[in-house]
C-alpha cells in the first residue's frame, strides 16, 4: 500500500465489506492514505475487494501541563535556536507523547516551535506515571545546572511530594535530596568536611547586562540563559541596582565636595575622621566597607591642608586595617602620637582573621597644648550607631579636655561648640 503522508496519531483504520465492519486497527501509524475516503483495497478469500477506509475517533488536544512547565526551566535562546534549526532541517523525529487528556508529557518545545502541528503520542499511563516519564526525559536530554537540578528538588518538597517521590521521579537518593533541603543548595561531604557550592559562577562582568535585561524580559528566560534559577536573577539585579545607587550618591558627594571653600581659621583642637580607601572592599550583600562617601587614597589624605593652630590637639580615627598607616599620616602632617583611645562597640562586625568589635582614635600634638587635670582612660564604651557615625561619649570626652575652637574634619553632624568641615557644610 502507498501513500503520501503518514496517518496523523489518533485516528482508526477500519475495513468494511458490504456494510460490515471486519476488522478495526487503532494503531493507524502503519497506514499511508491520502483521502479521507478510499485508503486501498484488500483481496477478501471469496475473490471480491473490499474498501479500506479511515476514519477520526475523538482524540485529545495536545496542551501544556503546567506542573511539568512550572518545574523544569525554559530553554535558553541558544537551545531554542538549535531546536528550531533541527525542526526546519530534519523535522520532527519523535512524536510528543501526551496523556489522555491531553496534557503534554514530553515534547513540548517540538510541538510549540513546529505552531502546534507535530505528530503526539497518546500513552495510556496515569498522571504519576507521565509526570515521572516527562521528568525523566527532560532530565536526560537537557543539560540542566546542578543549581537548577537543585531548584527542581525544592520546587518538588515545595509542593508537599515526600522524600521518596522526590527520589524516585528525578532519580536521585533521598539522601542528596536531605541534604538539599537542609542547606537549601549547598552540599556538605561530612566525611571529608569539604563544601561545595551548586550555584552556577557568574562573572560580575555579567551583572549589568543581566540587570537591563530585567527591566524587559521576564525573569525565567533571563535564568534559563545562565542556567540558574529565577530567584537567583532577581537577587542579582538587586545587588546591581545597590551598586548603581551607592555609585549615584557617591558622585553626588564628590560633586559636594568640590564645591568646600578652603578653611581659613585655625584651630586648637581637631577631630579627622578620614574617609580611608576602603572602597575596594564594598560588598552589597553584606555591607562590608560600604561608605557612604567617597574615600580618599592614602596620598591625598596625607597630604590634606590641616588647620592647626599654633599649640593643637588632633584625634585621628583608624580602624585596624589601617592602624599603621595612621601613624605614618600623622608624621606627614607635622603631629607627634601621644596616646591611643579605643572604641569599644557593644556588637560585632566583620573582619577577615577576627570580627571587628574596635575602633581607635590616635591622639596627637603640635606645639605645647595643656595636658588635662584628669586624664580619661584608654577605653570608651559605646554602642555603635550608623556607619563610621562616632559616638556622642566621644565627643562629650574632647570637648571637657581640649580648648577651643574645635574642629570636626570630616564631620557629618552639627554640634554645639564644634565648626564642621566636609559635604554635610555644602548640603546645609
Amino acid at each position: 500500500m502507498q501513500g503520501h503522508k503518514p496517518l496523523r496519531l489518533g485516528c482508526v483504520v477500519i475495513c468494511r465489506y458490504k456494510d460490515h465492519v471486519l476488522f478495526k486497527d487503532t494503531d493507524a501509524s502503519q497506514y499511508q492514505p491520502w483521502t479521507r475516503e478510499a485508503v486501498g483495497w484488500l483481496d477478501h478469500e471469496d475473490g471480491e475487494y473490499v474498501r479500506l477506509v479511515w476514519e477520526r475517533f475523538s482524540e485529545p488536544y495536545p496542551h501544556p501541563w503546567d506542573l511539568i512547565q512550572e518545574l523544569l526551566p525554559p530553554l535558553s535562546d541558544e537551545e531554542e535556536a538549535n531546536l528550531r534549526q533541527s525542526i526546519r532541517d530534519l523535522g520532527i523525529q519523535e512524536p510528543v507523547k501526551i496523556l489522555p487528556d491531553g496534557r503534554i508529557i514530553d515534547g513540548y518545545h517540538r510541538w510549540k516551535l513546529s505552531d502546534r502541528k507535530a505528530p503526539f503520542r497518546i500513552l495510556r499511563m496515569n498522571e504519576e506515571q507521565g509526570l515521572a516519564l516527562g521528568l525523566k526525559l527532560n532530565l536526560h536530554r537537557r543539560h540542566l545546572s546542578a543549581e537548577q537540578l537543585k531548584e527542581l528538588v525544592v520546587e518538588l518538597r515545595r509542593r508537599r511530594f515526600s522524600q521518596k517521590q522526590v527520589a524516585k521521579l528525578t532519580g536521585y537518593s533521598q539522601q542528596l535530596i536531605s541534604q538539599v533541603e537542609k542547606l537549601e543548595g549547598i552540599e556538605s561531604d561530612t566525611r571529608t568536611g569539604i563544601t561545595f557550592d551548586l550555584r552556577v559562577q557568574i562573572p560580575q562582568i555579567e551583572y549589568a547586562k543581566i540587570w537591563e535585561r530585567t527591566k524587559k524580559e521576564p525573569l525565567n528566560r533571563i535564568a534559563a540563559d545562565y542556567k540558574v534559577t529565577p530567584q537567583r536573577i532577581r537577587q542579582i539585579a538587586s545587588k546591581h541596582e545597590k551598586v548603581k545607587s551607592r555609585e549615584a550618591k557617591l558622585e553626588e558627594l564628590k560633586q559636594l565636595a568640590r564645591k568646600l571653600p578652603p578653611q581659613r581659621a585655625k584651630f586648637s583642637t581637631i577631630v579627622v575622621d578620614p574617609p580611608w580607601p576602603y572602597e575596594d572592599r564594598y560588598d552589597p550583600d553584606y555591607r562590608r566597607g560600604a561608605l557612604p562617601y567617597p574615600s580618599m587614597s592614602l596620598d591625598r589624605i596625607k597630604r590634606l591642608k590641616i588647620p592647626y593652630a599654633g599649640d593643637c590637639v588632633l584625634w585621628l580615627w583608624t580602624t585596624n586595617g589601617f592602624l599603621h598607616e595612621a601613624f605614618h599620616t600623622l608624621s606627614s602632617w607635622g603631629f607627634k602620637s601621644r596616646s591611643v583611645l579605643t572604641w569599644v562597640k557593644h556588637n560585632f562586625g566583620v573582619g577577615d582573621w577576627l570580627r571587628g568589635q574596635t575602633e581607635h582614635c590616635i591622639l596627637a600634638t603640635r606645639g605645647h597644648p595643656k595636658t588635662p587635670e584628669s586624664p580619661p582612660p584608654t577605653v570608651l564604651y559605646a554602642k555603635a550607631r550608623e556607619h563610621s557615625r562616632k559616638p556622642d561619649e566621644f565627643y562629650s570626652l574632647v570637648s571637657r579636655i581640649c580648648e577651643d575652637p574645635k574642629l570636626d574634619y570630616f564631620g557629618r553632624e552639627k554640634r554645639e561648640g564644634w565648626v564642621i568641615y566636609g559635604t554635610s557644610q555644602v548640603e546645609q
